[in-house]
């Protein structure tokens, strides 16, 4: 029984109360960029891969994290009507506005000297 109460406890102090994580973005590709040096190019993304690009954009505490990359700390500013999520080491952002009954964003991610952009509709959005 004692083992028992103790695990409980143990169990306990692992839970984080008070803060719950929220999703704030989740959205599906349309289209792709990839440019560097040498050349951009533009890709209209098939239905098989859209899934696997997703991005996803949660709230835990008062935190933000891009959940799709790498679970990065991100920064939210607001630009108007625009909402950004920002990697302060610099990474890349998530662009995001409401746009005729829809949400669009556009992610863009840096690696090196190469870029990746991706934009697409929102599948929800905490704003």
């Amino acid at each position: 029984m004692k083992k028992f109460v103790m695990a409980v406890v143990f169990l306990l102090l692992l839970i984080r109360t008070g803060e719950a994580k929220t999703l704030i973005l989740s959205g599906i590709p349309d289209i792709q960029t990839k440019s560097s040096v040498e050349e951009s190019i533009r890709i209209e993304v098939d239905s098989a891969k859209k899934k696997d690009l997703r991005v996803v954009i949660i709230k835990d505490g008062d935190q933000y994290y891009w959940e799709t990359r790498d679970h990065k700390k991100l920064i939210r500013s607001v630009q108007g009507s625009f909402i950004l999520f920002i990697d302060p080491l610099g990474g890349g952002y998530v662009k995001v506005i409401p746009l005729g009954g829809k949400v669009i964003y556009m992610e863009h991610l840096s690696q090196g000297l190469e870029t990746f952009t991706y934009w697409g509709a929102a599948e929800h959005f905490e704003p």
